[in-house]
């Protein structure tokens, strides 16, 4: 037994083995944690594209595009899933077929990960971000 009771659980852990929200790689209280930062960073970004009356005019494009979109246009992938983060079911019959369709689906499959090294990453600098600010504001 890891834990003696749910109060030992260290927060990561816990917001990690919570069920997972549909289509996401977070449940419910790691989901809200998130949103929360990164609504508080673009609130207070006065340089953030919604924020900013010169973009009025493409604000419609920058908030419908995607990673996807961008990992279209400015490499030669072709095509690739809408979500990165998540691989959807890929057929058999690609294994069957030549090697630089095994290749694609190895790639495609280790895409899920990045949603972790993503929230992983997030989650580091949400830290590193408020023991800069308790130092700096001790001085």
């Amino acid at each position: 037994m890891t834990y003696n009771n749910v109060n030992e659980i260290d927060a990561i852990i816990g917001m990690l083995a919570e069920d997972h929200l549909p289509n996401s790689a977070l449940g419910e209280t790691g989901s809200y944690i998130i949103k929360q930062q990164f609504e508080s960073l673009r609130d207070g970004d006065p340089l953030f594209y919604l924020n900013d009356p010169d973009l009025k005019h493409i604000q419609d494009e920058l908030s419908n595009t995607k990673l996807s979109d961008i990992i279209l246009r400015n490499t030669e992938i072709n095509e690739i899933h809408d979500n990165v983060f998540f691989v959807s079911m890929i057929d058999s019959s690609i294994t069957n077929s030549n090697s630089s369709y095994v290749i694609d689906y190895i790639l495609t499959s280790l895409q899920s990960w990045i949603g972790f090294v993503v929230i992983g990453f997030t989650l580091f600098c949400l830290i590193l971000l408020y023991l800069v600010n308790r130092v700096w504001n001790k001085y």
